[in-house]
């Protein structure tokens, strides 16, 4: 036996790298394999609290095994989804793949098992803005602009790449512990060609223009400007600008376009909103 055939034989087995020994956790270790099959993490994702639910899905916290970045992970179930559901999942997947905008919500993978689809995203530790409206009431003008105007921007980056929202509103504005706002929920998204006309009446009907009640083919950038309007109204008064005891009654109250700014707002604020909410 030669020196070199003995040193090889004595040499001690290659360290692994942290990102090796988790991938052979995955396929090794009993506790993560129980974790997995029991819902409590996916891939390299250790999942925890719930943040929300809905008819076809629900949304948890989570974080990355390896870099321990908080993430929010929207999981759906795919016996569940309808076939309206699977394309509204498929148009919010290939919208947030095609941005990347600091006010918007980072998509960071989805994971397919035979059973779910789990969306991996940016976690924005503060919450909901309507949670946060809901819990401390209306927010003094200055912090609005500075909420509003990120989110202003996010639509910009939306519209200035043909995507049209056409659901905002402050559930789905979401703020970090910075206080950066981020938009988010793009399953009513959409890409439109100039000059070209939708169908499809989406999103939250209070936050509605007035054209989605009319039975019209409409425009949509128009609509996602109406939405801002409502929602600026909201996060400076805690209150709605068209209210209604039903459906019917909201239709009347939003196509009359009479909004009631109360005497405390700003007169640069009220113009700011009425500009918005303008049905002519």
């Amino acid at each position: 036996m030669t020196l070199c055939e003995s040193s090889e034989e004595k040499a001690s087995p290659t360290k692994l790298t942290a990102y090796r020994k988790a991938i052979d956790n995955l396929d090794n270790d009993r506790k993560w394999q129980t974790d997995t099959a029991v819902g409590k993490r996916i891939g390299l994702y250790k999942l925890s609290g719930e943040l929300g639910k809905g008819n076809f899905s629900q949304v948890k916290t989570g974080y990355h095994e390896l870099t321990k970045e908080r993430v929010a992970i929207k999981i759906l179930d795919k016996t569940k989804l309808t076939a309206k559901a699977k394309k509204m999942l498929s148009r919010e997947i290939s919208v947030m793949e095609s941005i990347h905008h600091q006010n918007v919500i980072r998509l960071f993978e989805v994971i397919e098992t035979y059973t779910k689809y789990y969306l991996i995203m940016e976690h924005a530790a503060a919450g909901e803005l309507f949670k946060r409206l809901i819990s401390e009431g209306r927010m003094h003008e200055s912090e609005a602009k500075n909420i509003f105007s990120q989110i202003v921007l996010a639509v910009k980056h939306l519209h200035d790449r043909n995507i049209v929202h056409r659901d905002i509103k402050a559930e789905n504005v979401f703020l970090s512990s910075r206080g950066v706002a981020k938009l988010g929920d793009f399953g009513f998204s959409i890409t439109v060609s100039n000059g070209e006309k939708l169908e499809t009446f989406c999103g939250s009907p209070p936050y509605a223009a007035p054209e989605l009640f009319l039975d019209e083919r409409y425009v949509g950038r128009p609509v996602d400007v109406w939405s801002l309007g409502v929602l600026l109204f909201f996060m400076t008064t805690a209150t709605m600008p068209f209210l209604g005891d039903n459906m019917a009654g909201l239709r009347r109250s939003i196509l009359a376009g009479h909004v009631n700014s109360p005497a405390c707002m700003s007169q640069l604020l009220k113009s700011l909103i009425e500009s918005m909410l303008n049905t002519s």
